[in-house]
């Protein structure tokens, strides 16, 4: 099979490939020969892809809504963070989904024992994991509102922290957001030892817990950044 036939059978067939959704959406950079008699045909069906992926799968809610209930949790957003991002405008669609999600938010974020800047280094490890670009642009941020080091920001990112403390809580929700059942209890003990109790890692859990849901819904929904 030769890589034209590839290219042109993707595109006859409109098949999207995780591969070239993490190239496109994260920027890794993946390692392909392509021989310049193809290169041209390649760039065509890169171009097809990240065309098709820049629009969301449903209609977003405008910023100013008819319905009372849905502008009010509006009115709330954009007091806080100047507008309402396009998965907020998706939860708009059933009322009382956007009632639902932005109530969480507040009481998880807004509560606890743990600090905010925690919270958001969580939910921005916890979106690197599932691949949530938009999310993890919201949360990188609001991160960098919080006055986090950019340093710190992209340690978060590719999960190398070098502050141990913080570094177990990262390496602890990114294995409870993949693959839960691998955590054991010496995980647990290793949070306690560093000074977090019970009902911290509780909150963590519930914060890895929010934010995965988020990416889930996001990503499937195909919202990105620009929305």
């Amino acid at each position: 099979m030769t890589l034209e036939w590839f290219y042109s059978l993707i595109m006859a067939l409109d098949i999207e490939l995780t591969i070239f959704s993490w190239y496109f959406e994260n920027k890794i950079l993946v390692s392909l020969k392509i021989a310049s008699s193809n290169e041209k045909l390649f760039c065509s069906f890169a171009a097809k892809y990240k065309n098709e992926k820049q629009m969301a799968r449903i209609a977003l809610q405008a910023e100013h809504a008819n319905d009372s209930e849905i502008q009010t949790v509006f009115d709330e957003i954009i007091e806080r963070a100047g507008k309402v991002p396009a998965a907020y405008r998706a939860f708009a669609r059933q009322a009382h989904i956007l009632q639902a999600n932005w109530n969480r938010t507040k009481n998880i974020l807004g509560k606890g024992n743990l600090p905010i800047e925690l919270k958001e280094a969580i939910a921005y490890r916890v979106s690197t994991e599932n691949g949530c670009t938009f999310c993890m642009a919201i949360h990188k941020q609001n991160l960098e509102k919080l006055g986090q080091p950019t340093e710190l920001i992209h340690e978060i990112e590719l999960n190398c922290v070098t502050d141990k403390k913080t570094a177990l809580v990262l390496r602890f929700v990114s294995i409870a957001t993949k693959t839960p059942a691998r955590l054991t209890d010496n995980d647990f003990e290793q949070l306690k030892s560093y000074g977090y109790s019970e009902e911290d890692i509780l909150e963590m859990l519930t914060v890895m817990e929010m934010y995965t849901g988020y990416n889930k819904i996001i990503v499937a929904l195909g919202l990105k950044p620009e929305d």
